[in-house]
């Protein structure tokens, strides 16, 4: 692990002797894969305007319509975070899918 220190202590245009390295694990990987799956088979038809409001939203692989609010699961753990007059944000593991017209 990198100080903070050690950082800063660096020349600014010399190349690190420890190079920074952002990857992704496994499990992030897995779950956007599983994110856009799911993301991929669902498209929203509606908004019901209202309190609260609701969203229609078709699933493509079930030949489902559902009607949702927030807080609701939708389907596999996805979650309804929030309804938009234009866009529903759901939420799968911590990863935030957007339907949108």
């Amino acid at each position: 692990m990198i100080s903070l220190a050690a950082v800063a202590a660096r020349p600014l245009f010399q190349a690190a002797s420890h190079p920074i390295v952002l990857t992704r694990t496994q499990a992030s990987a897995t779950s956007s894969a599983q994110a856009k799956a799911v993301a991929d088979r669902l498209s929203l038809i509606g908004i019901v305007s209202g309190t609260p409001p609701h969203a229609i939203i078709e699933d493509a692989q079930a030949k489902k319509t559902h009607l949702v609010t927030v807080g609701q699961e939708l389907i596999e753990g996805l979650i309804v975070e929030d309804i938009q007059p234009d866009r529903v944000v759901l939420d799968l593991n911590g990863e935030n899918i957007e339907l949108t017209f």
